[in-house]
């Protein structure tokens, strides 16, 4: 049994022996007070604190980066070798994923990552089927195992029938390493407001409540440069003590006439089923 059904949405899949690594736990507190960037921005009014996301990952693959992180479906396991990504780093050959050159870097920090970073090659990658402006979801399965580490450790899935936070402040994690300028090498800790339906469906024709959450920043001067952190950066909801993957990274969309963003992320729970189909086609 890989899913189990529990009285909170938010609980952790997968049942926890006295010898595993819990998930969504970091060895230390993520940030909690928030600083505006201003204007003009200054980024490291952002920097997430140092290891408090150890399940983020950075994906190097054809030139390209993109964000992630790092997750387990086994029931007993201090290792993993499961990222949930975004496939806008793979480039599709014949209709299948290529991976030939691409890279999994865990356990880092800042880019470029010293030599304690953790790098797997990629095994294989699924995708859900994708346009811009759908659901882009990619399952990436690792060459190697990668062992938990204070650096290195999983975020909780969601269950599959887990509600939206609607009007909740959410976390986005991650770097703006894509080959688009500025980037920022140190990781981020942004806050995200999720909006309701009605408005997401009001300033976006292409959602649907089932691929989609929308959000904006709580800091407005991230409304005003050009930055757009890396696709397939995780949007983290904290349950109890324990941070719980929400959405990735898509996109964002400017209503005209406005300086306002509204960002756009693959939903992970309407997903569960789709992620664990696809790691055990036989089941």
């Amino acid at each position: 049994v890989y899913l189990i059904k529990i009285s909170s949405p938010f609980k952790s899949i997968s049942p926890i022996s006295s010898d595993n690594l819990p998930c969504g736990i970091a060895t230390v507190e993520a940030r909690n007070a928030f600083v505006s960037v201003g204007h003009p921005p200054k980024y490291t009014n952002a920097m997430a604190m140092p290891n408090s996301m150890p399940w983020n990952v950075m994906v190097e693959s054809n030139g390209e980066r993109c964000g992630g992180v790092l997750f387990r479906l086994s029931q007993y396991s201090n290792s993993s070798d499961l990222v949930l990504s975004s496939s806008q780093c793979f480039w599709k050959k014949e209709g299948v994923f290529d991976h030939t050159n691409a890279t999994i870097v865990l356990g880092f920090f800042k880019y470029p990552p010293v030599d304690d970073a953790v790098t797997v090659r990629v095994k294989s990658v699924t995708a859900t089927p994708f346009d811009i402006l759908k659901k882009d979801i990619a399952l990436v399965t690792l060459e190697s195992e990668v062992v938990f580490t204070d650096k290195v450790r999983p975020i909780c899935l969601p269950n599959s029938d887990a509600e939206i936070p609607v009007s909740e402040v959410l976390h986005l994690t991650g770097w703006k390493m894509g080959t688009e300028k500025p980037r920022v090498s140190h990781m981020m800790h942004l806050e995200v407001h999720i909006m309701p339906t009605s408005l997401c469906e009001l300033l976006f024709p292409n959602y649907s409540s089932f691929d989609h959450i929308c959000g904006e920043y709580v800091d407005r001067f991230m409304c005003n440069g050009t930055l757009l952190i890396d696709f397939g950066s995780p949007l983290i909801k904290k349950y109890g003590d324990k941070m719980f993957i929400i959405g990735m990274y898509n996109g964002e969309l400017r209503p005209k006439g406005s300086n306002e963003r509204m960002l756009y992320f693959s939903r992970i729970s309407t997903s569960i089923d789709w992620i664990i189909r696809s790691y055990y086609p036989s089941q």
